[in-house]
């Protein structure tokens, strides 16, 4: 186990910043890619609400740790509570791993108090600005590339790395980097920018019809001043005149600054065109794009929907629901595994020494959801006979299920109801 040390090296070495702020590009065109995808994030509401979703679960089912040791215990839970920025927001920047590909946290110290280590912070690295360093597959360390000053790395075994998807990331030249749920979506994103400015221009044109001027080419009409005096040729004083056609067309591009007033020759006919759009080709082509950008993030896209149509397509979602769970869960314990390998282990031995358990991460408890539906099981099972109303175990789970104190002792029902007037 390597010794502690105090601070964090990416705050040491930002204090060594030139006068000059000097853009250092990304190591590759990952810099660029996560720019498209932090784009489309912050700009796509679909995009953004299937981030949301996944990383808000992803928080759910992370649980809580516990030591057997009760000291101990309460010596972790403390280090959290003090941290800045606290280990939700350290949690919630993990989870971002899953839209981008990977996530990278230093993990940085206090100098000790009263002989004991504590955590400072545990933030994130920006991955815009970082890179693995190694060989053999085997990471040494991350190199960051500050917006100011040298570029340095940061050791590995200070760095809490989470990988979206590792089973196929091992597949690629960069495992390092995970598989990012955002490429999935991109492709998506990208057409949904393009659908959504044509549906613009097809409603503008459904409500600014074309107008069509139609006139005589062969005849010739004068052209007047602002007085209504015919204007004349400088050289030979004649009376300048231009096609009818052009007059009329001069007239109708000026309808927005002169009042919607235009005059025109005996002849002449002006016409309006409606644009005939179908809206419904955008809607279903923007519905599709929708669900496909929902897909990527395996979040169900009814989860959404507004209203009782909502509210029934969440149910036949169930199993898309089952698979996003499976993924999150499986994303909690990589994060688990590797706060309790590079953050709580070494804690723990520095202030403690070596201890024969770690402590684990303990399942969060029920979901509110499951609890219904369980409460709604033992209620079919009463209704068929199968428990009865005197028992207390069966009675006593149902009441926890809904909320309700449990009871201390139940009361059978009388056969002949109590009269106060016999």
């Amino acid at each position: 186990m390597a010794d502690p040390v105090a601070g964090k090296l990416a705050a040491a070495v930002e204090a060594f910043a030139q006068e000059l702020l000097q853009e250092v590009a990304p190591p590759d065109d990952r810099g660029n890619v996560i720019t498209d995808f932090v784009d489309m994030i912050t700009t796509n509401p679909r995009a953004g609400a299937g981030v949301e979703v996944s990383v808000l679960n992803l928080l759910q089912r992370m649980g809580e740790y516990k030591h057997p040791d009760q000291a101990i215990d309460d010596h972790i839970q403390e280090q959290f509570a003090q941290m800045d920025g606290g280990m939700k927001i350290s949690y919630a920047e993990m989870a971002t791993a899953k839209p981008i590909g990977w996530s990278a946290s230093e993990f940085a110290l206090r100098e000790p108090v009263d002989g004991k280590w504590w955590i400072e912070s545990l933030m994130l690295i920006p991955p815009k600005y970082h890179k693995f360093e190694g060989r053999l597959g085997k990471i040494e360390g991350a190199k960051y590339f500050p917006t100011t000053g040298p570029e340095f790395t940061i050791p590995y075994d200070r760095i809490v790395h989470v990988v979206n998807r590792r089973h196929v990331a091992a597949l690629t030249d960069r495992p390092f980097y995970g598989v990012a749920d955002c490429r999935l979506a991109i492709s998506a994103h990208r057409a949904w920018k393009i659908v959504i400015n044509e549906a613009l221009i097809a409603g503008q044109r459904q409500a600014t019809p074309i107008i069509v001027g139609l006139a005589d080419h062969n005849s010739q009409v004068p052209l007047y001043d602002d007085r209504g005096v015919p204007l004349r040729d400088s050289a030979t004083q004649q009376i300048i005149s231009v096609p009818a056609p052009d007059k009329l067309k001069r007239e109708l591009q000026a309808l927005n600054t002169n009042g919607g007033v235009i005059t025109a020759g005996l002849g002449s006919d002006i016409r309006a065109l409606n644009h005939q759009t179908d809206g419904a080709f955008f809607m279903q082509l923007l519905d599709y794009l929708d669900r496909t950008l929902m897909q990527a993030f395996m979040v169900p896209y009814s989860v959404l929907e507004n209203g009782v149509q909502g509210l029934g397509n969440a149910g036949l979602a169930e199993t898309q629901v089952d698979v996003m769970v499976m993924m999150l869960d499986s994303m909690a314990q990589q994060i688990q595994e590797e706060l309790l390998e590079k953050v709580i282990r070494p804690l723990i031995e520095w202030n403690f020494g070596e201890q024969e358990s770690y402590g684990e991460w303990m399942p969060p408890d029920e979901e509110a959801h499951d609890r219904i539906e369980l409460m709604n099981a033992l209620t079919q099972s009463f209704a068929s006979g199968m428990y009865s109303a005197s028992d207390e175990a069966f009675v006593n789970r149902h009441r926890e299920l809904a909320g309700i104190p449990k009871a201390e002792q139940l009361v059978t029902a009388m056969s002949k109801p109590v009269r106060y007037w016999d």
